[in-house]
């Protein structure tokens, strides 16, 4: 191989990843996160507690998954308004593999104005390897066309008092969906959005203790 050849090879090789960087800076992830523009109940529940969900992040030490890079990734959050555990359901996929683990973390509630973590409690099981009928009882690809209740038909008249609220993330390579949900297993028989949302979150809590 001549000098020649070999200055020509290296501007090629050196063109190609250029290209590659500027083609994925140019495709940045899509977050959906609730619109509160002209959305009351989006500016009093679903967008809080989405910045609540980046404050806890931050003091547990987990990544936002708005960042994440991962083949596919679903995160459940099960907050109750006035008892502890609190709990998270991670569920991922690497390569071929999807496991589940689950945290499990205590929240002060005298501080309302601050979100306040005992690290102590703080409790991290290990992944559970999951099989693909697992994977397909859960059925993922439903999550992505789910509406956070903001965006629901009367959305704003359904609630509860000293119950839970379901947060649900979802981000794959390219997009990410957060959504929110107040006592879904309550209203189930109400609406087809909490039916799924609560029958999702029944498979998974069943996959996380078996």
């Amino acid at each position: 191989m001549t000098p020649r050849t070999l200055i020509i090879l290296c501007i090629f090789f050196t063109c190609c990843d250029n290209n590659t960087i500027k083609t994925q800076e140019s495709h940045p992830k899509i977050i959906i996160i609730p619109d509160t523009a002209n959305n009351w109940y989006a500016k009093l529940f679903d967008f809080p507690y989405y910045q609540m969900k980046n404050e806890t992040c931050n003091l547990l030490g987990l990544p936002l998954l708005e960042n994440d890079t991962s083949e596919f990734v679903v995160r459940v959050w099960r907050i109750a308004s006035s008892y502890n555990p609190q709990k998270i359901y991670l569920l991922r996929k690497i390569a071929n593999t999807w496991t589940l683990s689950m945290v499990r973390y205590y929240q002060h509630f005298d501080e309302l104005d601050r979100i306040k973590i005992d690290s102590i409690s703080l409790q991290k099981d290990d992944p559970k390897v999951l099989t693909s009928i697992d994977i397909e009882k859960l059925d993922l690809r439903k999550l992505w066309e789910i509406p956070t209740q903001s965006k629901m038909k009367d959305g704003g008249s359904y609630g509860c008092v000293d119950g839970y609220s379901l947060l649900i993330e979802i981000s794959d390579r390219t997009k990410y969906k957060y959504t929110f949900h107040i006592c879904p297993a309550f209203h189930a028989s109400k609406d087809s959005t909490f039916m799924m949302v609560d029958q999702f979150d029944n498979k998974l809590k069943e996959l996380a203790n078996r």
